[in-house]
């Protein structure tokens, strides 16, 4: 399954409608957390759709099936140690929540317990489990970004 940036664009306003039912004017209280690369796009429009000028990003990634879950969470104590505002609320986004490893170390940093985890697409045997994720997906076969063409 691909999704395209008309798809994108489409699940980022559902996400922004569950921010307005589930936040809504406490908004402002949050800082907006990207996490790099896929995360940004989603991030940075909502920040904007909502005037936050509080948008912090970190990179954690994992692209090698070698790379297991300490070394995700060792990139992600890495990455927080120069985070400011890491006592505030975050509004965390990334783009897939796969298997669970990269939002479950960024839970692990991030003290306040107000936080809303928000993705583009979760797959449902994903360790950690988001508080928005505009799709669900059972396979392996899909790609984000990707221009119909």
């Amino acid at each position: 399954m691909n999704f395209g940036w008309c798809d994108i664009e489409e699940m980022i306003r559902e996400m922004s409608k569950w921010l307005d039912d589930n936040i809504g004017r406490d908004m402002y209280k949050y800082n907006f957390l990207g996490i790099a690369r896929g995360g940004l796009i989603p991030a940075v429009v909502l920040s904007h759709l909502y005037k936050l000028t509080n948008f912090q990003m970190i990179t954690v990634q994992r692209y090698d099936n070698a790379l297991g879950e300490d070394a995700v969470k060792a990139v992600a104590k890495q990455a927080f140690d120069k985070l400011p505002y890491i006592n505030e609320p975050y509004i965390v986004v990334d783009d897939i929540n796969d298997r669970g490893y990269t939002l479950q170390a960024i839970k692990k940093q991030l003290p306040d317990k107000n936080n809303r985890y928000l993705v583009i697409c979760e797959r449902s045997t994903s360790k950690f489990k988001c508080d928005f994720a505009a799709r669900k997906i059972e396979h392996n076969d899909w790609k984000i970004g990707r221009a119909h063409v």
